[in-house]
């Protein structure tokens, strides 16, 4: 099946034609670099289409600077794309296309021989990347099922935001949406001018190796911009917790090592707080690694991901895996 016979990728314009998806030897679907345009902007990302037939459709927004788009594919596609899961994994505008870490972030050889500075435009802010699951959103869901979101770290806060404002803006499927996994994100609220997560996003923003991935502007609109951000989807909350179900797992090792370097679990009961519902898993299998934080939730079985998407946590309090 071609990009445009799915039902899902006959929206799409430009594409490029990618590898197939193999599952133990098993042709289980394809995938496209695709770019997307609606009156919300553009998003440029993977698509991967599950030959199953389902129209289910994951939409995965990375965290800061957004290497968990290549994660996801790296670790958790095949078995998604298995489940009938098809899935859009976005790529930041802004992200530089040809500079050292390209081959990491695109994950994508001919998108990088198309050349280009930055994918999307060369002005792309963080307010760009706080809708870019909307724009995914208007691109791709008339063609889908039943929809599902996920975000890791600022991917979450992506989300939540873009769902507060196509509500707000009565924006057409959204009975569609089935579920929001948030992995590690942050979401907490902000009550002071050094809150720590003012003091974490100053620490990362316009840091050396930061600056050799992506190009979003200053540090200091970004940081305003994300302030802002945050207090828009909390005075929301209530809103959003009646519109979708949503499942936010904090990383909580069971040592030193395993804990979260950059979220603090406190965020995510901000969120869920908020919204008065949401459900807490308690990620106890991470680990940092050489070259790797416990924040990247590179041991989080695929089985326990798609769980949470298809079915969301059943029961009272906290679920621990």
């Amino acid at each position: 099946m071609t990009l445009h016979e799915h039902r899902i990728g006959r929206n799409v314009g430009r594409s490029i034609e990618l590898e197939v998806i193999v599952k133990e030897g098993i042709r289980v679907g394809e995938s496209h670099w695709v770019f997307l345009a609606s009156d919300t902007g553009s998003v440029e990302g993977k698509l991967h289409l599950s030959r199953s037939g389902d129209n289910k459709l994951l939409i995965f927004e990375p965290g800061y600077p957004g290497g968990w788009s290549t994660s996801l594919e790296q670790k958790h596609l095949p078995s998604l794309v298995d489940a009938g899961f098809n899935v859009l994994a976005i790529r930041h505008s802004g992200t530089i296309v040809n500079g050292k870490h390209s081959p990491l972030y695109l994950n994508c050889s001919e998108r990088q021989l198309m050349g280009g500075g930055v994918l999307g435009d060369a002005d792309s802010t963080i307010s760009d990347w706080l809708v870019e699951p909307m724009a995914a959103f208007d691109a791709l869901s008339g063609g889908a099922g039943d929809v599902y979101f996920a975000g890791h770290s600022f991917g979450a806060l992506a989300v939540l935001n873009s769902l507060a404002t196509m509500k707000l803006q009565g924006r057409r499927h959204l009975p569609k949406i089935r579920r929001f996994v948030s992995l590690a994100g942050t979401t907490g609220r902000i009550r002071s001018d050094d809150d720590p997560i003012i003091e974490m996003w100053r620490s990362r923003i316009g840091a050396e190796d930061i600056r050799e991935k992506i190009a979003i502007g200053s540090a200091e609109q970004t940081i305003g911009r994300l302030v802002e951000s945050y207090g828009f989807v909390h005075s929301h909350g209530a809103m959003i917790g009646d519109m979708v179900d949503s499942v936010f797992v904090a990383v909580m090792g069971k040592n030193a090592e395993g804990l979260d370097e950059e979220i603090l679990p406190i965020e995510a009961l901000d969120i869920i707080a908020s919204m008065g519902r949401g459900s807490l898993v308690i990620d106890t299998l991470e680990t940092a690694a050489p070259g790797r934080k416990a924040h990247a939730m590179q041991n989080l079985p695929s089985d326990v991901l798609i769980e949470l998407l298809e079915h969301g946590v059943k029961g009272n309090g906290p679920t621990v895996i």
